[in-house]
């Protein structure tokens, strides 16, 4: 009796973190997958501590952790941001991340 106790027990475990490692990119937006904007589309970049608010009709596109060459380097947020079909970014937060500077952003589309 105890041991099917512990395989019941062990296959709740299971399915609670399957549930929780699963629903994150599942559940965005992001599976709707935007067509790339032309390079001649302007990109707004805002960094959170200015701009706290994201405005109402913005369509999220994706969330991503930028390390390497492309921490900071604005040239690269715009390339990446129109490649994905998005034409506004908003770095929530520049940091230290498993051990590397990175910035990580939500990538949105403001409809004009």
């Amino acid at each position: 009796m105890r041991l099917v106790g512990q395989k019941i027990s062990i296959a709740l475990l299971a399915l609670s973190f399957a549930g929780c490692a699963g629903s994150n990119q599942n559940g965005t937006q992001q599976s709707l997958r935007r067509a790339p904007l032309d390079e001649s589309v302007e990109v707004a970049i805002i960094p959170a501590s200015l701009l706290p608010i994201i405005p109402e009709k913005a369509e999220h596109v994706n969330t991503l952790l930028l390390t390497g060459s492309a921490f900071g380097n604005e040239e690269v947020f715009k390339s990446v941001a129109r490649k994905q079909g998005a034409n506004f970014v908003f770095v929530k937060k520049t940091g230290e991340y498993y051990g590397s500077t990175a910035s990580v952003v939500d990538l949105y589309y403001l409809p004009e």
